[in-house]
């Protein structure tokens, strides 16, 4: 029965779609076809003749009235008329119907024969593309049979069914129609029925996705996304029934269900006394075309009281590609009642430059998609992404990244300089009670908004600029560096520049004989340094980094922190970039450190404040064999403070001074404790602090415990 009903219904819409047709009648001035009505009455006749195998042809022009815009109304009735020739002497050659519809619509029924629809779509075709210089004006067909008992009205309506999939198709332009095109039809109507329903019931909500500064993890927005909850609490996908509202033209009636919902949002929040951050609706092409997007939302932040600001407006980039114009006009608009308007997805389209030039956004989102490529994909696809993002700050105008999933992600985008982040590494969209949670903790909140800060880092290119920096100032600013190739464990130096060269003790090093890295990395670092190279390759986002330790001339010994990138492929290995830095000294130093903790009787602890947060390093330990604790117990126990609770006799006053130390009103205290070992043994303690310097908030101090004798 509801097969039945729903097979009425489509039977039902096309009688009504060719109402106005039918009520024509006689033959078409231009085209010297017949018009709606007799063609109709005709077909129903011929189709009861049962020895023929019928086909209906829904016949359309693509693009046809820009073709009109480009060349003249005079070339597209040129068109029609020669499609009318043509499908008259179809008709005049044997027993069919030719039908001029309406606009650059035709319709055809003669008797089925594959290779007699193809001639007249290549004709149809030629025609086309002579009047339109040869452009993409394509003729599209769809083909229906005719079967016993069909009715011709419902028979053109499944021809139409197949004309439009046939437009949506370049190298597929005759198109049959078969029952999976009717049942999805029948789908598409049973989805658009529940959708109504579920907006009576309440199922239709919005999701909140935070949209958060990488900088310290702050929310400073949402994004509200359309989300079907059945009564069970399960979510319908939004890729089921967003593209049907669309392509039926219902999709402004979501958008607008979801704005007024935001706006009903916002009011409650302001009326619990909450401060909330503003929340970017989406507006589509469709929304532009249909309602006066400015007016409407200006007309609901009056009706609900809210703040213009805390209402955005994401437009596609798309959009502004169809419709450029227009979609300028609604952007001024939403921005002088003091709306911040947003352009989606950009970098997607084709015409971002010109857009970015002409269009006064407030900030663009662009969609990590870049960063998801395959590896051969993956310099491309980071080259594209820099230069978007560097375009949009050369302009002033802040990013967010969306769609950002993995903290490799993360750490790439924040090194471009790239501040807003929305995507699954943050958070998931979330129903709105359960964003409603972070109103409780104020600290996660960051109401400043989104904004661009002027950008004042050293461009990387700006090191290639030869009438800036010379090769000396290079290599003095870039330090030692070096390319590798690599084949399995065939690892080679192919170039280097002068520090590296100082770094190993000169030119004699890498002479071609000794360019394989057996003969200078160290045997016990060489499978560590392989790993370096394949983590290197495996993330060529942010490359790897580790300390490994080389034989240079002499038989010397040096220990390199090396960070290291894979910079693409060549003659069947990998390349890499490495660049070094000698921290022989350093590891020497920390060595004698040790080394001296075993002499010396104080223990010498920096302790850094910054922002009431304490932090101590420990870097001589000389009560480590007396406390039985190693220095970094002792770390650990001084930051969170339990160390004091081993003092079990103290100055009344110890608290307090060591406050007024922390607070600066005492540079110097001295007092003398008792401390508990981890032996169980009680030992006395001499302590001695000092304030060493201060920049801005953060406070250094010296603190020195011994015991006395």
């Amino acid at each position: 029965m509801a097969k039945d009903l729903l097979g009425n219904f489509f039977v039902k819409n096309a009688t009504e779609k060719l109402m106005g047709y039918i009520e024509q009648s006689g033959i078409d001035d231009l085209t010297g076809l017949r018009l709606s009505k007799e063609f109709f009455r005709l077909a129903s006749e011929k189709i009861e003749d049962n020895s023929k195998t019928w086909c209906v042809i829904a016949l359309d022009i693509e693009h046809f009235k820009l073709l009109n815009d480009w060349y003249g109304r005079a070339a597209g009735d040129l068109i029609l008329m020669e499609i009318g020739n043509i499908l008259q002497m179809v008709e005049h050659s044997g027993e069919g119907l030719a039908c001029y519809m309406t606009q650059d619509n035709f319709c055809l029924m003669i008797p089925y024969d594959k290779k007699r629809i193809e001639r007249i779509y290549d004709q149809v075709k030629k025609l086309v593309a002579r009047q339109g210089n040869q452009v993409g004006f394509l003729p599209a067909f769809g083909v229906c049979l005719v079967e016993e008992e069909d009715d011709i009205l419902d028979v053109y309506d499944k021809a139409t069914m197949a004309l439009d999939k046939a437009k949506s198709e370049m190298n597929e332009r005759i198109v049959y129609y078969d029952r999976s095109m009717l049942d999805r039809a029948e789908e598409e109507y049973r989805v658009l029925l529940d959708f109504h329903e579920a907006m009576e019931n309440g199922e239709i909500q919005f999701f909140l996705q935070p949209q958060c500064n990488a900088k310290d993890n702050t929310i400073v927005g949402a994004e509200a996304l359309a989300r079907w909850v059945n009564a069970d609490g399960s979510l319908r996908s939004p890729a089921e029934f967003i593209p049907v509202l669309e392509n039926y033209g219902f999709v402004t009636m979501l958008d607008k269900y979801l704005w007024e919902s935001v706006c009903g949002w916002l009011r409650s929040m302001l009326d619990k006394g909450i401060k909330p951050v503003p929340v970017s609706v989406n507006i589509s092409r469709v929304d532009l075309y249909n309602v006066d997007v400015p007016t409407v939302f200006k007309e609901l932040v009056e009706e609900y009281d809210i703040p213009s600001h805390l209402l955005k407006a994401e437009i596609t980039e798309t959009a502004f590609g169809q419709d450029m114009e227009n979609v300028e006009k609604a952007v001024e608009e939403l921005k002088e009642n003091g709306f911040t308007v947003l352009m989606d997805d950009f970098g997607s389209g084709y015409s971002s430059l010109n857009m970015l030039r002409s269009t006064d956004m407030d900030v663009i989102k662009v969609d990590a998609q870049f960063l998801k490529m395959d590896k051969s994909d993956e310099r491309k696809s980071i080259g594209i992404l820099e230069t978007v993002i560097n375009m949009s700050m050369t302009m002033g105008i802040p990013v967010i990244i969306e769609g950002v999933e993995t903290a490799a992600q993360l750490n790439f985008l924040k090194e471009l300089g790239c501040n807003y982040i929305q995507g699954f590494y943050y958070y998931k969209p979330m129903p709105v009670k359960e964003f409603e949670k972070f109103f409780e903790k104020k600290e996660m909140l960051d109401h400043n908004g989104i904004f661009f800060k002027a950008n004042n880092k050293i461009h990387v290119r700006e090191f290639m600029d030869s009438n800036i920096y010379s090769d000396n100032m290079l290599n003095n600013i870039l330090g030692a560096v070096s390319y590798y190739w690599q084949k399995g464990e065939e690892v080679y130096i192919t170039r280097y520049n002068d520090q590296m060269l100082k770094l190993v003790g000169g030119v004699d090093y890498v002479p071609e004989g000794k360019r394989q890295v057996d003969g200078y990395v160290h045997p016990s670092d060489r499978k560590k340094f392989y790993k370096l190279l394949d983590d290197a390759y495996n993330d060529g986002l942010n490359g790897a980094e580790g300390i490994i330790r080389f034989k240079v001339l002499k038989d010397r010994m040096i220990m390199c922190y090396l960070r290291v990138y894979n910079i693409g492929e060549s003659s069947g290995g990998r390349d890499f970039y490495v660049s070094y830095r000698d921290i022989t000294k350093m590891n020497r130093l920390e060595k004698n450190i040790n080394f001296l903790s075993s002499y010396i009787r104080s223990t010498i602890v920096l302790s850094e404040m910054k922002g009431g947060i304490w932090n101590h390093d420990v870097v001589l330990n000389g009560l480590e064999r007396r406390l039985n604790m190693t220095a970094d117990k002792l770390e650990r126990e001084l930051t969170d403070m339990s160390f004091y609770n081993r003092v079990v006799r103290r100055d009344s006053s110890f608290s307090q001074k060591l406050k007024q130390v922390a607070d600066g009103a005492l540079t110097k205290y001295e007092t003398d404790v008792d401390v508990m070992t981890d032996g169980g043994k009680q030992i006395s303690v001499h302590v001695n602090i000092e304030f060493a310097y201060s920049v801005d908030d953060d406070k250094l101090f010296i603190e020195e415990l011994y015991e006395n004798e």
